[in-house]
């Protein structure tokens, strides 16, 4: 319920992959881990968290 809230407030209507993993983990649903990185330094450490290798993609209400 959380995410859907965060959506709604941040004025979207669809949720980014990661919320969407979230969700249906939430549900008991295996899906692969997923982090939201805000910079390469915080990319580096969730790929050391989660192991490798691992898949990036940009994540914009701009692109």
């Amino acid at each position: 319920r959380r995410i859907y809230d965060s959506v709604r407030s941040d004025g979207r209507n669809v949720l980014f992959p990661h919320e969407a993993v979230a969700v249906v983990q939430a549900y008991g649903v295996n899906a692969p881990p997923s982090k939201l990185a805000k910079n390469a330094e915080e990319a580096v450490d969730f790929a050391e968290e989660i192991g490798y290798p691992v898949v990036m993609k940009i994540v914009s209400p701009d692109i």
